[in-house]
């Protein structure tokens, strides 16, 4: 599906904050080498922590569903980029650190932890994107581009690996962003070299990336990254001349997707997270189109506006580019 004049803009506009956080900064200066995905789960005194990304270096971390203030850190060198992406078992979650750098890959940060704890380096002139957690299996799956966007790839690194299998489809351009479903089954979003959007699955076990059919009506914005909803695989539309949202829930059946359903947010911008399967967090607009600083609760499916957290305290001209949450201990364990 090829996008109009309108779903570029609203594509255009979303990069372009991937692209300003790519502006200066080296890789991180962590020490290289596998991550530990193997450790026992960090327990925090917090039953999950909603993790708020901002247009700057900060990170600020809140209680969910309290939303009380626990801490805010700094990246080592970067701004945050792409889509971070936790572990429920072990309650670590990774932030790709690259801004754009060659050489920068994925940091991991303990549960409520404020200063990284180990690194998953990418094949040399990568860097990664975004990034999704086998609940299964505890393989990590990272999205690795080069400025070019000339070799771009999935790469999926096994638990203690700091090698990872690569899986590439022809002609794509970009890859956008990958995740998970529950049973282990990879789902990757991208780009075409004539701009058409295009859906792939690794199934679970399965040794290359395979094409899905992608019939919908709605221009996919890939800035926003797919997500699995605990039932579907859901993408983005972003209509920027009346503010709405629209999550698109994918059911999938061999190569074939159908539309099943589709949510609204009014007034939601730049970020999504599916949360417990019953709660979208997102960044909010206010008055204006620049300086949304607000997040935004809404219930999901159905897509009504819950409520909206206006506690944090940015500094002029810093905005809100992410909120992921983690989920508590207990909530996944792998099969």
């Amino acid at each position: 599906m090829e996008l109009s004049r309108t779903g570029r803009l609203a594509a255009l506009t979303t990069a372009v904050f991937f692209a300003l956080a790519g502006c200066g900064g080296a890789a991180s200066t962590v020490p290289q080498g596998a991550m530990t995905q193997s450790r026992p789960h960090m327990a925090s005194t917090y039953n999950s922590i909603l993790y708020v990304m901002r247009y700057s270096k900060y990170v600020d971390m809140l209680t969910y569903p309290g939303l009380k203030a626990i801490g805010t850190f700094t990246y080592p060198d970067n701004r945050p980029f792409g889509q971070a992406c936790p572990d429920d078992l072990t309650g670590s979650i990774y932030f790709p650190n690259s801004s754009g750098q060659p050489n920068a890959g994925l940091l991991e940060y303990a549960d409520g932890g404020t200063a990284p704890i180990g690194s998953l380096e990418p094949t040399p002139g990568h860097f990664a994107v975004n990034c999704a957690v086998d609940p299964s299996t505890g393989n990590i799956a990272v999205v690795l581009a080069t400025r070019a966007q000339t070799s771009s790839y999935v790469g999926i690194y096994a638990p203690g690996s700091s090698h990872p299998t690569k899986y590439g489809y022809p002609n794509l351009r970009w890859y956008a962003s990958c995740r998970y479903d529950s049973s282990g089954n990879l789902f990757v979003l991208g780009e075409t070299n004539t701009y058409q959007s295009v859906l792939l699955e690794l199934p679970k076990g399965g040794s290359k990336l395979t094409k899905l059919s992608l019939h919908v009506k709605a221009y996919i914005t890939l800035g926003f990254p797919i997500q699995w909803d605990g039932s579907y695989i859901t993408i983005q539309s972003l209509n920027l001349e009346n503010r709405i949202l629209t999550i698109l829930r994918l059911s999938v059946s061999g190569s074939a997707t159908t539309v099943v359903g589709k949510t609204e947010l009014r007034g939601a911008a730049m970020a999504v997270w599916i949360q417990d399967g019953n709660t979208v967090i997102t960044g909010r607009y206010p008055n204006h189109l620049e300086g949304h600083r607000n997040i935004a609760f809404y219930n999901y499916p159905g897509g009504r506006l819950r409520s909206v957290f206006r506690g944090l305290e940015y500094k002029e001209n810093q905005i809100l580019f992410l909120a992921v949450a983690t989920l508590p201990s207990d909530s996944h364990k792998r099969k």
